[in-house]
């Protein structure tokens, strides 16, 4: 979804949406910040799922290499 998409959902909701950062890529070539969606108006931001993965995937590697997997 699109930045300018993203506005008009909070602004239509009055701030009140949850809202994840997501790293730049080939379908959403801008990245959402932290700072981008506090400076929209959302009522709330969640990193929670992204750092879960990131440590899964850091110890599957950790793990991977240690046990030779």
């Amino acid at each position: 979804m699109a930045e300018a998409d993203v506005q008009k959902v909070i602004d239509g909701l009055g701030g009140r949406v949850n809202l994840q950062p997501r790293k730049a890529s080939p379908v959403q070539p801008k990245a959402l910040r932290s700072a981008d969606i506090a400076r929209m108006g959302a009522a709330r931001i969640s990193v929670g799922p992204q750092l879960y993965n990131a440590v899964v995937a850091t110890l599957t590697a950790a793990a991977n290499e240690v046990f030779a997997v």
